[in-house]
């Protein structure tokens, strides 16, 4: 649509992983070249996380079109929690074999045989892992085992795991240990800052054709960084937003105005990251106090104008505290019930515990069932229900909310 309008060849920001419009930023450049370095190696695990929308199903597509060329044949699974024998079934499928026996050991018979053709045509096979945290702790021991198949002292399979960031625990959990003792190298895939931010968008820009139309106001690459959280998928969401709202209202230059209405609207329909969801009045307001210092309009404030506006933030910034106080209390009790738990099952036990202790003297029913909807489900909920939360306690719930959902990367590290 909107590319017709600005002469673009074709749409710049897709969600859909899109590798010929790939930005090589230095944490992605970092996570190739070890791909490369394990596919030299040619043994081996390699293991790639990172958050969902920062790159890596990108980066597969790369590193596979890269190689449909050369002497190494590849195939990908994306898990969708397989158990042992299913992912060993499903790996022999996606090398084209023949997998309908019932019998494990014919299974691994077939594969080392077509490894081992493969071995003698000086080819070699590899297997990446796609959305790997979802595998059960005895599948990815299957995968080890897997590894342990070899022709005159030559692995015959390498294996890329490709996860979000909980497969970091996984893989690092005691039960994992000789799989662990595989890996040859390991990467993270990070957001953008803010330069990068802005060479991402001009970048994806300038390769379908873009010649400064719509002209972008340098001012909005760092708030599109901010409420994109840096991460790619993030970005392109709001650009192309941007780009649909230039084009319907015929506009030929974006800046913060525009901007401000896109993210106000993608806000109510709560598609923005979590966590900018649960701060959207701090970067609405900064937003704000830029729009005004930039206005031809803007006046100096007067003396008492001043001591108002400082008496307000001094004002959110205690009722701020408060509620982060209530929720860090509430957290303190709850955390240790269910920090072992999985996010639907440790919601669900929130949600109950909620709603037996209530918040600061104040009852609250929310529904068990949200906890199918997830965290963003339970936020939605408390925005558009009917039911009597005040706006003090949907606050608190959204604190603790982020809390929860934060708890496990602090673990971690």
């Amino acid at each position: 649509m909107y590319e017709q309008f600005y002469n673009l060849r074709e749409e710049p920001f897709r969600l859909s992983p899109d590798s010929r419009l790939c930005y090589d930023h230095s944490t992605y450049k970092k996570a190739k070249s070890y791909m490369e370095y394990a596919l030299h190696r040619g043994e081996g695990f390699i293991m790639i996380t990172g958050q969902p929308g920062t790159g890596k199903t990108t980066l597969i597509n790369e590193i596979t079109t890269e190689m449909l060329d050369s002497n190494v044949v590849v195939s990908t699974i994306e898990c969708s929690q397989l158990k042992a024998d299913d992912l060993l079934r499903s790996t022999v499928y996606r090398f084209g074999l023949a997998g309908e026996t019932d019998h494990k050991s014919q299974l691994l018979n077939n594969l080392e045989n077509y490894l081992v053709r493969l071995k003698r045509e000086d080819k070699r096979a590899v297997l990446i892992v796609d959305e790997a945290q979802a595998l059960s702790k005895d599948a990815i021991e299957e995968l080890r085992l897997l590894t342990n198949l070899q022709h005159a002292n030559t692995p015959l399979l390498q294996i890329f795991l490709i996860g979000q960031e909980e497969l970091l625990t996984l893989v690092h959990s005691p039960q994992l240990q000789q799989l662990h003792q595989r890996i040859i190298a390991t990467c993270s895939l990070n957001s953008l800052d803010e330069q990068q931010t802005e060479e991402y968008i001009k970048y994806r820009l300038e390769r379908v054709g873009w010649d400064n139309d719509p002209a972008l106001d340098p001012a909005i690459f760092p708030f599109i960084q901010k409420f994109s959280s840096g991460v790619p998928r993030w970005i392109n969401l709001i650009c192309s937003r941007l780009l649909l709202q230039g084009m319907i209202e015929e506009q030929h230059k974006i800046g913060l105005t525009e901007f401000k209405n896109v993210v106000e609207g993608l806000a109510k329909e709560q598609l923005l990251p979590p966590p900018v969801q649960n701060k959207m009045g701090v970067f609405l307001s900064e937003l704000n106090e830029l729009q005004y210092k930039a206005s031809p309009k803007s006046k100096k404030k007067t003396t008492l104008e001043k001591k108002v506006s400082l008496s307000k933030k001094k004002s959110e910034a205690n009722k701020r505290k408060r509620q982060e106080k209530i929720a860090k209390e509430l957290f303190t009790k709850i955390n240790p019930k269910i920090s072992a738990q999985s996010e639907k099952l440790k919601l669900k036990n929130l949600i109950k515990f909620l709603n037996q202790e209530g918040i600061a003297d104040s009852k609250i029913e929310l529904p068990e069932d949200l906890s199918k909807l997830g965290e963003r489900g339970v936020l939605a909920w408390m925005q558009y229900s009917q039911e009597d939360i005040s706006k003090e306690t949907q606050d608190i719930i959204t604190i603790l909310l982020t809390m929860v959902n934060e708890n496990p990367q602090e673990t971690r590290h």
